[in-house]
């Protein structure tokens, strides 16, 4: 996992096994990251190598933007955790930035064997691609699409040594093909057990058990319909409303699961930053655009009462 850990090694580790990639480089400096850049071709995504959370990361359209985030990763590790700096301390990753449709690959691996558990679609905001507003499970892609992503998340774990565990795998469908986002040496994140816990019947945490101690492992058959999270996000941040609530997510037939402020420690009165997720929420719909369209309905009721603007649509719609 040393090398999942390193992004720039990862992107090493790809190139070496003749997988598809982003075109990158590691840079020590401001003139680095700009000779680099203008290698690539603009747009550039640059970050740090090793990192969570997007932090100090950013996307840069020309030099201007390019020297401004050099920068900011070079000397923003003031704001990040103090247990973090000492990873956001090795140079400056520059990247393609790869357009398409992202998904993620959801895979388990154990001693040679792969074991697909789905791939799943994301819900990114139109204004702001890096700001994910939720998750579906499946993807909503064809059958060629979903085997085309299981067949290179498996080729991405042979050439990293990624060998045993359940692995998160960011993947943008390109032109090319499928390409490696990111690598996370885990099991999803965020709302997606929960959807996945609804849409399978399984949990995804008792098939982690299950691979870890050499016991068959549960993997789902055809997924149907659309079991789709959404984040609650304020657009421009600003403060809850003294009576915020959820109400409007209540007493409905399609709605599976809500969770609340408490799980993101807000509420009424509290004040959120943009991009902030205040809430979640689940539900079950026909397919993708079904569920995006539900969604936005649901948003724009709890715009009322929280009191703030939020987030909504789907760029990759």
């Amino acid at each position: 996992m040393f090398t999942a850990r390193r992004k720039d090694r990862c992107r090493a580790a790809l190139e070496a096994a003749g997988a598809a990639s982003a075109r990158w480089a590691l840079a020590l400096d401001v003139d680095e990251a700009l000779e680099a850049a203008g290698r690539i071709g603009y747009p550039v995504v640059i970050k740090p190598p090793s990192g969570s959370a997007s932090l100090l990361s950013h996307v840069a359209d020309d030099p201007r933007q390019a020297a401004a985030a050099c920068r900011n990763v070079l000397t923003g590790t003031d704001g990040v955790p103090a247990h973090w700096r000492a990873q956001f301390a090795r140079g400056v990753l520059v990247e393609e930035k790869l357009t398409g449709r992202l998904v993620s690959v959801e895979i388990g691996a154990r001693r040679g064997e792969f074991f697909p558990f789905c791939v799943t679609g994301r819900f990114r905001a139109p204004e702001n691609e890096v700001v994910e507003l939720g998750s579906c499970v499946p993807a909503g892609l064809s059958p060629r699409e979903s085997a085309d992503c299981v067949a290179y998340a498996e080729e991405v774990c042979l050439a990293i040594g990624a060998d045993q565990g359940i692995f998160h795998l960011e993947v943008m469908l390109t032109e090319r093909g499928p390409v490696l986002v990111e690598f996370n040496p885990r099991i999803m994140g965020g709302g997606l057990p929960h959807a996945y816990r609804h849409a399978t019947g399984q949990d995804i945490y008792a098939s982690w058990l299950q691979l870890m101690t050499g016991e068959p492992v549960d993997v789902p058959g055809e997924i149907t319909g659309c079991t789709a999270v959404f984040a609650v996000v304020p657009r421009d941040g600003g403060r809850l409303s003294g009576t915020a609530y959820l109400t409007p997510l209540d007493g409905q037939d399609d709605i599976l699961e809500v969770i609340g402020f408490d799980a993101y420690r807000t509420g009424p009165g509290e004040s959120v930053a943009p991009g902030q997720a205040v809430a979640r929420f689940i539900l079950r719909a026909e397919n993708r655009r079904a569920a995006v369209g539900r969604a936005e309905e649901l948003l724009g009721r709890l715009e009322g009462t929280l009191g703030v603007r939020l987030m909504t649509g789907d760029l990759d719609a």
